[in-house]
């Protein structure tokens, strides 16, 4: 059975945006240097080769994920190309509730039920899926214990207020794997669900 892996971002308080989607604060945020330390961004080398699918909503693919990492990924010179190459030469299943056209290679459309469409992907043979969110997306990912590994790079920041991953509804517990702090002040926390309680 393939692994879901969950890697978001987050600021210290827990969010991952602020209230009016702001993420301008975030450590990395697409620009075009990749500037993390060398043990973070070998984390997220490693992390992305691991998988051969990633997810994604249609808002984040209508706003320029795949675009953006395809781009990057032909530009060998820049040090985030092999994390971008792992994505591009992926396949990306895009959600969508309304009919999408597929603009880009090696991607399709799932438009039914988001329980059975990642448990009949789960079930193909492959390495892990991987998913960056959107804020709604991962919430129902996790609501429907859809998601086998959470990363959170909790970022040296708090916001005060704003838009987070945990607002299903339900207490949710998790155990935590392992705990790798860089030198940039961010600190890659791995945890596993476990059963939702309350």
């Amino acid at each position: 059975m393939r692994k879901l892996i969950l890697q978001m971002q987050s600021s210290l308080d827990g969010f991952v945006a602020s209230s009016d989607g702001d993420t301008s604060w975030l450590e990395w945020n697409w620009e075009p240097n990749w500037t993390w330390p060398k043990s973070l961004q070998q984390y997220h080398i490693d992390t992305v080769i691991s998988a051969d699918e990633v997810l994604l909503s249609s808002v984040m693919a209508e706003q320029g994920f795949i675009d953006h990492w395809t781009t990057v990924s032909k530009d060998t010179d820049n040090p985030a190309s092999v994390f971008a190459a792992a994505i591009a030469n992926a396949h990306k299943t895009i959600f969508s509730h309304t009919p999408f056209t597929v603009r880009w290679d090696n991607t399709s459309i799932a438009t039914k039920d988001l329980v059975q469409e990642v448990a009949t992907l789960k079930s193909q043979p492959g390495k892990n899926i991987i998913t960056f969110g959107g804020v709604r997306f991962a919430t129902a990912l996790l609501k429907h214990g859809l998601v086998d590994e959470l990363h959170i790079i909790s970022n040296p920041a708090s916001l005060g207020d704003g838009l987070t991953i945990f607002n299903t509804g339900e207490v949710m517990r998790f155990s935590l794997l392992n705990a790798v702090s860089h030198s940039n002040g961010i600190v890659v926390l791995r945890y596993t669900p476990r059963h939702n309680v309350g």
